[in-house]
């Protein structure tokens, strides 16, 4: 496909990389095969885009259970995290699904404030607080 080749040619473009992880994605549905070449896509997206939050974010979503606290410390400390609202957005999500509501609203919170703008923030948000 045009993204694979596009990433082959070494371009470090967080946002090819997620779109062809996502695609992967949708296309292990029926075959859950993929999933395994969805780890190699995003483990290769992260050795070129090593401090894209974006990437860490997906990958924070999309890891099992287990490892989400692992992967967000690291994500946290790969970019800078601190100041990166894909990663806190990927953590309030993550507190919310575990229902640590207070956790939650104080990361979204945190994460509208880093990048006001982002309409995915705040689409998140007010789900979230419509739930409650």
């Amino acid at each position: 496909s045009c993204i694979s080749t596009t990433n082959k040619n070494g371009l470090k473009c967080e946002e090819l990389w997620l779109e062809s992880i996502q695609i992967e994605r949708r296309n292990s549905i029926n075959n859950p095969g993929n999933l395994k070449q969805c780890d190699v896509l995003m483990a290769q997206a992260l050795q070129e885009c090593p401090t894209s939050g974006l990437l860490w974010g997906e990958d924070i979503l999309t890891c099992p259970k287990q490892q989400q606290k692992s992967k967000s410390i690291e994500a946290l400390k790969r970019c800078d995290g601190n100041n990166d609202p894909n990663i806190i957005l990927a953590i309030a999500r993550i507190f919310e699904k575990d229902n640590k509501i207070a956790k939650a609203r104080k990361w979204y919170l945190r994460a509208a404030a880093l990048n006001p703008k982002c309409g995915d923030i705040w689409i998140y948000f007010y789900r979230f607080e419509m739930k409650q």
